[in-house]
Formats: structure tokens, C-alpha cells, sequence
């Protein structure tokens, strides 16, 4: 998924580096699936 919104991205023109730094942030940020603190 990632790889499409980088691409789709790129297609309108925006800019890779910024796509991918919001991309690895948004990654970061996701809450662990199988973590006992939920």
C-alpha cells in the first residue's frame, strides 16, 4: 500500500522525499497489533 500512495503521490507532482518522511511517520506511529497495553 505504501508503495501505491508513494507513487500515486509522485504522479501529482508532489514531492518523494516529503511523501516518503510522511509515510515512515504515519508507520511509526501505528499502534502495535498484538501489544498487551491496549
Amino acid at each position: 500500500m505504501s508503495r501505491n500512495a508513494l507513487e500515486d503521490a509522485m504522479l501529482m507532482g508532489c514531492d518523494e522525499t516529503q511523501i516518503r518522511e510522511a509515510l515512515a511517520q504515519i508507520i511509526a506511529t501505528l499502534p502495535q497489533p498484538f501489544s498487551d497495553n491496549i
